[in-house]
């Protein structure tokens, strides 16, 4: 697979472990790039802009912007990135929060570290909504 063919992950989550741990797991498959992390949503629209991230796995309990909002400004300016929201709270209401904003699906943190990769290549090869 070339390069330019792989799939651009940008990880964004308050925890520097888990974020960390994300990208580590992205940069290790052959058909997943990834192209930076943050530590807050503050950013992320100007970051997916510059990265041209196609995927963005976003915590959704950080300081600073809410992340809701940050996944709204992505759906209004950056339609051809998707978000995968991930978060410790997998309840009925969290998740109908997030589908509401744009996100594409919940991966619970409490679900195996495969989890986020499985979500990361279904999202990325179904069609755009």
């Amino acid at each position: 697979m070339t390069e330019s063919n792989r799939i651009r992950v940008l990880c964004v989550d308050d925890s520097a472990d888990l974020v960390k741990m994300i990208a580590a797991l992205v940069a290790r498959q052959p058909d997943l790039e990834d192209v930076g992390t943050l530590g807050s949503a503050d950013n992320v629209v100007d970051e997916v802009e510059r990265s041209r991230a196609a995927i963005v796995v976003m915590d959704l309990t950080m300081p600073g912007l809410p992340p809701l909002d940050a996944i709204r400004q992505l759906a209004a300016r950056c339609t051809w990135c998707r978000v995968i929201a991930y978060s410790g709270y997998d309840d009925a209401k969290t998740v109908a929060g997030a589908l509401q904003a744009g996100a594409r699906t919940l991966v619970s943190k409490h679900g195996d570290p495969s989890d986020i990769l499985h979500a990361i290549r279904g999202i990325a090869a179904a069609p755009a909504v």
